[in-house]
């Protein structure tokens, strides 16, 4: 680009204009600085060139976000305007709605700043506040229905946390975590979440008794006795020690609950069975009659502190609520606790009970129409929505939760949620899914799943959950894939023939997935082995390699050494034919024509040199040379005075075998000669001879290393 038009052109970009003209350019120009800082123009004058000037312009117009930058700069001036409008400057001059409203158009694109441009922008933001104390950020966050911080959360008592809890009824602590993780950060921080952890995410039954102490129970037969006490308003508390404890066990052993009545001290032991109470099956269980003998060994132990930890002791079967039922089990603490004149026991039913505790104390004998009713009376869809501990108590009967969501789907006229069933075995999806074409990839079968088209049970990646399923195409019936070795010996032992036989069978079987077809061992290999992109073998080389075809191998073979015999004919050079020939197996030129094919037999025939190949192979040639210049040349007078020494010298020296023997008929073309009309012509010819070919004496000097002869002297 020359200078003139150089600077137009960045006259009209940049709108400045070089104070030196073009004509005398060099690489340097001198620029007037016209940029404006607070209403004045600089006016300084600098040098600087084209190419600095376009980088320094581009790099302030980035830096300068929010203004229009016009013309050029000098060194100094940039400094000055950079600081009177960094970004810091131009959020503080922006109005609160300003702020807001680039934030709002920003909204959702900015994931590390809330909504804002950059941190300069959420900075700002947060540093204005309005007459109630609230940041701009929280007014946009309250404007996007975002949750703000609640700072009356750091005033909550334990009983304040009770009832946020129960009114947000969280499965875990993960759910609330992942619903409310700044509510939980400030429950841990204030001290409570121990104490609810057990209240409401730990496995154990509690309840808040009459004067507001939690009470943990063990069992629901613990749960049942304690509210009869609570009900009852008698000073009791749960689960005191015992003055004993067992061998190897660093704790004293407890009771279930001690009770103050009238100054005297009853404890009461809930024993989880008896021997008598259980079946002939569950004598077998080691579980239980490791109980039974830690249990004979307790009573022993508490008989022997009869005098010193208690007044009255009471035992309590709790088989028989597991047995015979809620009404059952009270009955019988009632005939307890009138042994101990306690009035008012009247008031002990099962009312004092919810319908989610009735359903508990039962869930082992549990009809799932009964659950039905209960999901029914709360117009509970599903299972999930039932009470924190019913909703765990069936998740552990895993059939019963089978039931239970079928029962719901049907009556509430839903799809059933399958991850509630029991794991169908992975035959009988396979069975299922290779049945159907429709379902033979991966998207249609996912499809077919989230519109309940599937049987009740089947997953929706079925791969995730089975380990012995490698890959989809095992749901479609087809077997897994093999390596190249196994590959290769199926198709040999099927005898296929080439690449259109494979691909011909394979699909036909494919479609058909008959386990009885030999051809079915055809779908353990990949569809197209000898792509390597789209997902073939990489020792793949040739169809012919990979299906065994020796006949077409050793064809394939056959034309690439006749190719490699042709080319180093056509070469021409001696000693590389030479080489390439002896080197191969044959007795006489027939043989040698076979070994060579046609082409390259009629090549060799064609050349220069072919005499001396064919007596370097054979040590003779019907490819003489008739060229009589190159013969009086080489050959001396004495060697054909007559025809029976030219005959002699011939078998001595196997340089003179390249000439004919009968002179006679090659001398004259088309007629036979006397010998001395042969050596008159001859003779003719040596006294005008001309120089000796370059070819021939350089074959010819090859012909003597070759054949070990010592050279012979010819005229030049």
């Amino acid at each position: 680009m020359d200078k003139r038009t150089e600077a137009y052109l960045f006259y009209e970009k940049y709108k400045a204009k070089p104070i030196s003209s073009w004509k005398g350019a060099t690489k340097k120009q001198r620029f007037k600085c016209e940029a404006m800082l607070d209403g004045n123009q600089c006016g300084c004058i600098f040098e600087n060139s084209y190419s600095k000037l376009i980088v320094f312009f581009n790099r302030w117009r980035k830096k300068l976000e929010g203004h229009d930058l016009y013309g050029v700069m000098c060194p100094t001036h940039r400094k000055a305007f950079a600081k009177s409008r960094t970004k810091y400057a131009y959020y503080e001059n922006m109005s609160n709605f300003g702020l807001v409203k680039l934030a709002l158009k920003n909204r959702g694109k900015g994931k590390i700043y809330k909504h804002c441009n950059d941190n300069v922008h959420y900075l700002e933001m947060l540093r204005r506040k309005n007459e109630d104390g609230l940041t701009l950020i929280d007014l946009i966050n309250e404007h996007l229905g975002a949750r703000r911080l609640r700072p009356e959360l750091q005033h909550y008592t334990l009983d304040d946390w009770r009832a946020y809890l129960k009114m947000k009824k969280f499965f875990n602590k993960s759910e609330w975590k992942r619903l409310d993780s700044h509510t939980q950060m400030l429950c841990h921080r204030q001290g409570y979440m121990p104490q609810l952890t057990k209240e409401f995410f730990s496995t154990s039954l509690i309840f808040e008794s009459h004067t507001h102490a939690v009470i943990h129970c063990a069992s629901y037969a613990e749960l049942v006795f304690a509210k009869v006490l609570d009900e009852l308003r008698l000073d009791y508390k749960a689960h005191p020690e015992w003055p004993f404890w067992f061998k190897n066990e660093s704790y004293k052993c407890k009771a279930d609950f001690i009770i103050i009545l009238n100054g005297k001290v009853v404890m009461v032991e809930i024993w989880m069975l008896r021997k008598d109470l259980i079946s002939k099956a569950d004598l077998s269980d080691e579980l239980l009659q490791n109980y039974l003998q830690r249990r004979k060994y307790k009573e022993l132990k508490i008989k022997e502190c009869a005098e010193s930890a208690y007044d009255i002791f009471i035992n309590v079967e709790a088989r028989i609520l597991r047995n015979d039922g809620l009404e059952a089990y009270l009955i019988e603490i009632k005939k307890i606790l009138k042994s101990l004149n306690i009035k008012n026991i009247e008031c002990i039913s099962p009312s004092l009970f919810t319908d989610v505790e009735k359903l508990l104390f039962k869930l082992k004998i549990l009809d799932v129409e009964e659950l039905i009713s209960y999901a029914k009376l709360n117009n509970f869809h599903y299972f999930t929505q039932f009470d924190n501990h019913l909703e765990k108590s069936i998740r552990k009967n895993p059939e019963l939760q089978n039931k239970l969501e079928r029962a719901l789907a049907k009556e509430f006229n839903r799809v059933p949620n399958s991850r509630f069933f029991v794991d169908p075995p992975v035959a009988d999806i396979i069975l299922f899914v290779s049945a159907r074409k429709e379902l033979h990839s991966k998207e249609a079968y996912m499809t077919a799943h989230s519109n309940g088209q599937l049987p009740d049970g089947f997953m929706g990646n079925p791969i995730a959950k089975y380990p012995e399923l490698k890959n989809w195409r095992q749901l479609w019936g087809e077997p897994l894939l093999v390596s190249y070795t196994e590959a290769k010996q199926i198709v040999s032992n099927l005898q296929i023939k080439g690449k259109t036989d494979f691909t011909r069978r394979r699909v036909k079987v494919k479609k058909s997935l008959d386990k009885n077809d030999p051809d079915f061992e055809l779908l353990k290999i990949r569809a197209n082995p000898g792509n390597h992109i789209s997902g073939g073998y990489d020792e793949f080389t040739t169809w012919d390699e990979f299906t065994g075809d020796t006949d077409a191998i050793k064809q394939k073979c056959r034309k690439i050494e006749l190719k490699q015999f042709l080319d180093i004919i056509q070469g021409g050079e001696l000693m590389e034919i030479t080489n390439q020939l002896t080197s191969l197996s044959f007795s006489s030129p027939t043989e040698l024509r076979k070994i060579l094919g046609e082409k390259a037999s009629d090549a060799l025939a064609y050349l220069k040199n072919a005499a001396f190949i064919d007596l370097i192979l054979f040590g003779k040639t019907n490819k003489h040379i008739k060229d009589l210049n190159i013969l009086v040349s080489y050959v001396p007078e004495s060697a054909y005075v007559t025809e029976n020494e030219w005959q002699k010298q011939r078998k001595v020296h196997i340089a003179y075998r390249l000439f004919p023997s009968k002179l006679g008929r090659h001398v004259i073309s088309g007629e036979e000669v006397s010998w001395s009309k042969v050596k008159g012509i001859l003779k003719k010819k040596s006294d005008n001879r001309t120089p000796i070919g370059e070819w021939f004496l350089s074959n010819l000097k090859l012909l003597e290393q070759l054949t070990n002869t010592e050279p012979v002297t010819y005229f030049v």
